[in-house]
């Protein structure tokens, strides 16, 4: 009897352990979430707030926070259902909070000094919509401020503010002085700080100074691509039509990069552009068609550089 007390007891205490172990573990909800399910609550919650497209009013509105512009681009393209096409584009993270009344104007916000693109659009239907269907979009990175460059190791000479008491002598003294240090850098080692300060050169607004025009001829053959990159698109921006000889150069370029500033750079040479049709690289062949649709002023085609 003792010993069938005992285990009538003993089974007793197990029943009511399991029954509280099961009661707790339904209260936490434990059993409702399995311990390789995926992370619920925070983790999902910032993922899904870091990147948003909404439509309100006729009007889009793209908010991101701390995404890479490549993910940001292809998420686009997906919701939107339009081809896209990545030139070199760096994994950096941006913010943007764009609102504009279609999507290339978010896009334009959005790659705003990161980079350039360019759209194909959808051919307008019969009832003629005031509003463009991208099908196709093409995005190389900026000349103009090229995304991973290291700044902080790199400083540009800034100007001092000017004091409302200086005269415009030493006004011009300050302008030469900063000119001559982006002269000096863009003559460096450090290819880096070559191609910030071929860029620089840009600003100063001295276009037919005969010192800036030769630095930049001499960084078109420099040995390293991002150097050659900056100084065809400053050279092309100063220049203007004196930088036809530099673009057929920059047109044969072992770097794609270099072409594809040298095609952005063809105004209205459509023998040029022809040739570059059969380029061996696809960002430059696109970019040549869509620029010689533009010259056969077809509507459905527009052309956006920063």
């Amino acid at each position: 009897m003792t010993s069938k007390l005992m285990d009538n007891l003993l089974i007793n205490i197990a029943f009511k352990l399991t029954k509280l172990i099961f009661c707790l573990f339904m209260s936490t909800g434990f059993l409702m979430h399995p311990v390789n399910a995926k992370p619920i609550g925070k983790s999902a919650d910032l993922a899904k707030d870091a990147l948003h497209l909404t439509e309100n009013n006729g009007a889009l509105t793209l908010t991101v926070a701390q995404v890479s512009l490549p993910t940001v681009l292809k998420y686009i393209a997906e919701k939107h259902r339009f081809s896209l096409h990545l030139s070199d584009l760096p994994e950096q993270l941006v913010n943007a909070n764009c609102t504009g009344a279609d999507l290339p104007r978010v896009l334009i916000c959005l790659l705003q000094n990161k980079a350039d693109i360019v759209f194909r659009y959808q051919p307008s239907d019969a009832n003629h919509q005031p509003k463009q269907t991208i099908a196709e979009a093409w995005v190389v990175p900026s000349t103009v401020n090229k995304p991973g460059m290291n700044t902080d190791e790199t400083e540009l000479p800034v100007p001092a503010p000017i004091e409302q008491t200086q005269t415009s002598s030493e006004t011009a003294t300050s302008t030469e002085n900063r000119i001559n240090k982006l002269l000096t850098q863009a003559q460096e080692n450090n290819p880096q700080q070559k191609a910030m300060a071929l860029g620089a050169l840009l600003s100063t607004g001295r276009k037919d100074d005969p010192a800036i025009r030769d630095v930049l001829e001499q960084a078109l053959t420099d040995p390293n691509p991002e150097v050659r990159v900056q100084a065809l698109s400053t050279f092309t921006h100063c220049e203007g039509n004196d930088a036809l000889a530099a673009i057929q150069q920059g047109l044969h370029d072992e770097s794609a990069d270099v072409r594809l500033i040298a095609v952005e750079g063809i105004k209205d040479d459509i023998a040029l552009l022809q040739q570059m049709i059969n380029d061996k690289n696809e960002a430059v062949q696109s970019l040549a068609e869509i620029k010689l649709q533009i010259l056969a002023q077809r509507p459905s085609v527009e052309y956006i550089a920063q």
